[in-house]
C-alpha cells in the first residue's frame, strides 16, 4: 500500500506525495507574497493606497455580484416552493389530505403519484414535480 502522509511519530517530515505538494504550494505562495511586498515597499504611499483601494473595490464588486446572484437563487427557490405548495393544495382539495383514513366525504378524485412537469421562471423552463390526480380512471388536470 502506498504511503501518502508521513507518520508524525517516525520523525520523518514531508515524505508523502501530498505533503510535498502542499509544501511546494506554500513555498510558491510565500514567494509571491514576498515579491508583492518588495514591489509595494518601493512605491510611494499614495500609489500603495490607490492600489489597495482598487483591490478592495474589485473585492467589493465581486461580493456584490455574488450576493445578488444568491438573492436571485433564493427568490427562484421560493417561487418554485410556492408553486409546488399551490399544486399540492389543489390536489388536497380534490383528493383530501395525504393521511391514511383522513379523506373525508368531499373526495372526488384520488392521487396517482407525481409526474415531471415544468414552469417558466424568469424566461427559462424549470422542472417541477406535479401531483397527478385521477377520477374514474381518467387524469384530471390541475388549474395551477
Amino acid at each position: 500500500m502506498a504511503r501518502y502522509h508521513s507518520d508524525p511519530s517516525s520523525g520523518e517530515r514531508g515524505s508523502g506525495r501530498h505533503s510535498r505538494c502542499e509544501m511546494l504550494r506554500r513555498a510558491v505562495a510565500r514567494q509571491q507574497a514576498d515579491d508583492q511586498a518588495r514591489e509595494w515597499r518601493g512605491l510611494p504611499r499614495a500609489e500603495r493606497r490607490r492600489r489597495l483601494r482598487a483591490a478592495l473595490r474589485l473585492t467589493a464588486e465581486a461580493l456584490e455580484a455574488e450576493s445578488h446572484g444568491a438573492v436571485i437563487r433564493l427568490a427562484d427557490g421560493s417561487a418554485l416552493l410556492q408553486v409546488q405548495r399551490e399544486m399540492e393544495a389543489e390536489a388536497d382539495a380534490l383528493c383530501g389530505v395525504k393521511r391514511k383514513g383522513a379523506h373525508g366525504g368531499g373526495r372526488v378524485a384520488y392521487r396517482h403519484g407525481h409526474e415531471l412537469g415544468s414552469i417558466v421562471l424568469r424566461g427559462a423552463r424549470v422542472p417541477v414535480l406535479r401531483p397527478r390526480v385521477r377520477q374514474a380512471g381518467k387524469e384530471l388536470s390541475l388549474q395551477t
